[in-house]
């Protein structure tokens, strides 16, 4: 076997490798709970923070801050007035926490956070040392 047959096994391998890698990662999301989508936007000065929360309310939400890292977390549950025997069901509640690693230090009072048509919003500005441990209310 020379050197090219070497290089075409191992790619293959990492295809292999990949494909399945791409695929149990696909059946543990089918398996899990809910996952909020989450879109980061940076300025200059500050990031935001958008997360699409439906069917929850202010109160299912908790936002928590602490050196540098800003967690997410809540419960989504799916209620029913009829008898809930599925014929599909695509729809995930239950619990989360998302928590995202800041790239600057941020003044935990300064945080703002609001909460409309499911969609939650955090503005985190910047500001140079000042870092506090703190629950960050919705308004």
């Amino acid at each position: 076997m020379n050197f090219k047959d070497i290089e075409k096994r191992f790619s293959e391998l990492g295809e292999d490798l990949q494909d399945m890698v791409t695929r149990l990662s696909a059946k543990q999301q089918q398996q899990s709970g809910f996952v909020p989508d989450v879109d980061i936007i940076r300025t200059k000065d500050s990031i935001l923070l958008c997360a699409d929360l439906p069917g929850m309310q202010k109160s299912d939400i908790t936002i928590k801050y602490r050196d540098r890292v800003l967690s997410v977390s809540g419960n989504r549950e799916l209620a029913y007035d009829v008898p809930t025997d599925f014929f599909k069901r695509e729809r995930k509640a239950g619990s989360f926490s998302r928590a995202f690693t800041l790239p600057f230090d941020v003044n935990s009072a300064e945080i703002k956070a609001s909460f409309l048509s499911g969609v939650l919003k955090i503005e985190i500005p910047a500001v140079e040392d000042a870092v506090q441990d703190d629950t960050i209310i919705i308004e």
